[in-house]
């Protein structure tokens, strides 16, 4: 198929195979297809590779793949039960049952062989002498027939080898229906009844038996219709209904019948017949019959039209799976009128289990530990989960368009990835407790796992890997990965620490890739550490009678953590233990003190000379593939942005609340055009702080004192008398970023007086000098065009007058 595509004016041909396959596995996959005599193969299908099926098979092939691997020699897939039919595609036929094939596996997997094979599952009724009909599912394997039902919490499980049946036919339910099939032993019968098309399994059933001569067979309702209708073979017989077709006046009893390309109706003697090919309808329609409410169905096409009613079938679901989806199909336009219906639930995809023959073993191999054979059982089946789509639409099932080219893709049926901190060690283990299989993952890696498939439970164990392989560290606990009735999980896992007095936890999170199939496990860290304060940290998990995982946190480190944690800095004392990681308090503030004399602290030099420090906590979530994970910032109080083409030193000023010697002010260098994080002594609430270009000032005593709690741009005078702009505003995560900048004429002229006095204001340097008065306390905006608030400044900055209003409860100490 070509198509000719426009963009910008380049004008792009893209030239498509009808079926293309592709690998997204690992694994190396031979394939070949068959026209039903032979086997043609098609070459070797390497890891993200592509392959073309000749054209003359896209139609009627069928396609066979097995893996490809040096040391053991495969099989190809079975036919049945593995082999993609390229016909059953085409028309819609194609069935996809994996999560019927793992409840199945759950139900009688430990009764049948490993490589025991589900090829087909048909709901139906076991009749049950003294019990009545018990619904359930018949489930066809290659060697034998197994049921299960559960009604109202009595389970009941039959299984029927085939060496064991010595008589096998087509029955009645009631001497009219013809939907039971009877099944006999040497030591029992059994009758399986209610089947959508009795025909159809009873082929199955016979096709898969070593003795098919113990199959009678005789003409049935199936039967007589493929012969009244003249059906193509490939027009298959999917499911039957008795029905009545209303015809005004006549009500006309017989059998729905919904084939491969029909929408058939024929009364009991086969005389009145009514085909609807599914290409030529043009509405499908729920409506009412004149008897039974919300139970009819209607049907038309240009020609003709149909109108069908019964009391023994589900209408909803009729029309939304069994109807829908092959009208689609065959009309290729999903615009298709439905009424009182919605579009058809989406496709479930199957996950395919190529199972594989080793090849003989040496002795010098039989003589391997016995670890090393268990973890050899794993490349004796190797799975692939394979999904098929629209090449050109890149939609999947019955929602791609026919006679588009499609592709079918092949992707490892699971995927391991670790978004820890740590390197991984994992083991996966079957029911059995045999581990299948063992890798080391990297942190940030992905692996991915075809040496099992979704057929059984499957549990696993974690370990973290150091990087000394003679030093091993313990396993966690065992724990479930993966059910096959339930593959959606998440669960927390404890593993033991490198130091083996404490531990991590790390989650595990199990989920399915709906385009793919793919099931894939995630190991991740629930919350993550970033410390942002510019200083060294230590932290360590605080249990409330013991303290584990002690870490050291540099500056702009990331580490994973959770629970309730101390911090301290270099000669300062632990905090309390404070829950940083919860998420009803997604802002703390964490307080360290210095450690008194008699502390074993005390002798450490100190990371700063501040008696307190207030760390600020703010968590956030994450973003791209870590999402399900939250990121704790450890911040600073104040963070200093300097957008000047020179240095400056933030000063903190000493008030009543805060007094210590002008030598030990607290102070940062903030380079140009540079962010630094500040610490101030106490409640960055009650600090005032300066502003200088210089660290060698001894006293501070032109520069203005401001608050870090400026609404509003403010103009500010350093200690070298030089005007800068200065603008505070609290962030999302909680700092107050101050931002230095140089004056703009923007700003609004102004003249603020904080101070008790009456002040005047003598305006210099302008052809006018205007004086103005300020009462105590006021804010005046000046009249004159030719004002300006730096010459105004600077003509009373001995009056020491702060810019800002001061914080009434903390006056400022002279």
């Amino acid at each position: 198929m070509c198509e000719l595509s426009s963009t910008g004016g380049q004008k792009t041909l893209v030239v498509n195979s009808m079926v293309s396959l592709q690998n997204f596995s690992t694994t190396s996959i031979a394939a070949a297809v068959s026209d039903g005599a032979d086997l043609y193969e098609l070459g070797c299908l390497k890891p993200n590779d592509v392959m073309s099926v000749p054209a003359k098979f896209v139609k009627s092939g069928i396609l066979f793949f097995k893996p490809v691997n040096e040391d053991c020699e495969y099989q190809w897939c079975n036919e049945m039960s593995e082999a993609v039919n390229l016909k059953a595609i085409q028309d819609g036929t194609f069935r996809l049952f994996q999560m019927v094939d793992t409840r199945f596996q759950k139900l009688f997997g430990s009764q049948l062989m490993p490589e025991t094979s589900l090829l087909n599952w048909y709901a139906c009724a076991n009749d049950v002498e003294g019990f009545g009909l018990r619904q359930g599912v018949l489930y066809l394997t290659d060697n034998c027939l197994c049921h299960y039902s559960n009604i109202m919490g009595l389970e009941q499980k039959v299984m029927i080898l085939f060496s064991d049946i010595v008589e096998i036919q087509k029955c009645y339910t009631a001497f009219v229906f013809p939907n039971a099939i009877k099944v006999r032993t040497s030591k029992k019968t059994w009758y399986f009844r209610t089947f959508r098309n009795r025909a159809e399994t009873f082929r199955s059933i016979v096709k898969v038996m070593p003795n098919q001569s113990v199959a009678k067979s005789e003409d049935d309702v199936d039967e007589k219709a493929r012969a009244a209708f003249s059906l193509d073979e490939a027009d298959v017989i999917l499911s039957m209904y008795s029905c009545q077709m209303h015809r005004d006046p006549h009500i006309i009893e017989g059998y729905a019948l919904i084939t491969t390309f029909h929408l058939l109706f024929m009364n009991y003697g086969a005389s009145k017949l009514v085909k609807l090919p599914w290409k030529e309808i043009s509405a499908i329609e729920k409506r009412k019959s004149f008897l039974i409410r919300n139970n009819a169905i209607y049907a038309s096409t240009a020609s003709q039209s149909l109108f069908i009613s019964s009391g023994k079938w589900d209408r909803d679901k009729v029309v939304d799976e069994e109807m829908t989806p092959l009208w689609r199909s065959a009309v290729g336009d999903s615009s298709c009128s439905l009424s009182d219906s919605n579009a058809p639930s989406k496709t479930v995809l199957r996950n395919r289990t190529l199972t594989c023959r080793m090849m003989s073993k040496t002795q010098e191999e039989s003589k391997l530990a016995d670890y090393q054979r268990k973890i050899a059982r794993s490349r004796e089946v190797i799975s692939f989960s394979v999904c098929v789509l629209d090449a050109l639409t890149m939609k999947n099932g019955f929602e791609r368009t026919v006679g588009n080219p499609l592709t079918i893709q092949f992707h490892s049926p699971w995927t391991v990835e670790n978004l820890t901190q740590a390197n991984l060690e994992i083991q996966l283990i079957d029911p059995i407790a045999e581990v299948i299989a063992h890798y080391q993952i990297s942190s940030g890696s992905n692996i991915h796992v075809c040496c099992y498939d979704f057929r059984r439970n499957i549990n696993g164990r974690i370990r973290l890997k150091t990087g000394d392989d003679a030093i091993e560290t313990n396993w966690s606990k065992v724990f479930e990965i993966y059910h096959c009735e339930n593959w959606e999980n998440e669960l927390s896992v404890s593993i033991p620490d490198l130091d083996e007095k404490s531990s991590q936890d790390i989650r595990v999170e199990v989920s399915r890739d709906s385009s793919s199939s793919q099931v894939r496990i995630c190991l991740y860290n629930r919350f993550w550490l970033m410390n942002l304060t510019g200083l060294k940290l230590t932290c360590q998990k605080f249990t409330g009678l013991d303290v584990t995982s002690r870490r050291e946190l540099d500056n702009g480190a990331l580490v994973a953590y959770d629970g309730d944690l101390e911090f301290r800095l270099s000669g300062f004392a632990w905090s309390s233990a404070v829950n940083v990681l919860d998420s009803n308090q997604r802002r703390q503030v964490v307080c360290l003190n210095t450690a008194t004399d008699e502390h074993p602290f005390a002798r450490e030099k100190q990371a700063i000379d501040n008696e307190t420090v207030n760390l600020h906590s703010c968590m956030i979530p994450a973003s791209g593939k870590f999402d399900r994970t939250a990121l704790v910032l450890l911040l600073p109080a104040i963070f200093v942005q300097n957008d000047l083409n020179r240095s400056i030193v933030l000063w903190q000023r000493g008030t009543e609340c805060v007094s210590f010697d002008r030598l030990k002010m607290p102070h940062v260098l903030v380079g140009p055009n540079t962010r630094r994080p500040f610490h101030p002594e106490g409640a960055r609430e009650l600090c005032r702080l300066s502003v200088s270009q210089s660290e060698h000032i001894h006293r501070l005593i032109h520069s203005t004192i401001f608050s870090p709690a400026m609404e509003e741009v403010t103009l500010l005078r350093t200690e070298e008398n030089e005007i800068v702009s200065a603008k505070a505003e609290v962030s999302v995560h909680g700092p107050i970023i101050i931002t230095f900048s140089e004056v703009s004429s923007r700003i609004p002229h102004r003249l603020v007086n904080n101070t008790p006095y009456t002040l005047e204001f003598l305006q210099v340097g302008s052809s006018v000098n205007e004086t103005v008065s300020t009462e105590p306390y006021q804010v005046l905006l000046p009249s004159s065009s030719q004002t300006s608030a730096e010459r105004f400044a600077g003509q009373t900055s001995h009056l020491a007058g702060p810019f800002c209003r001061p914080s009434s409860t903390c006056p400022v100490s002279h």
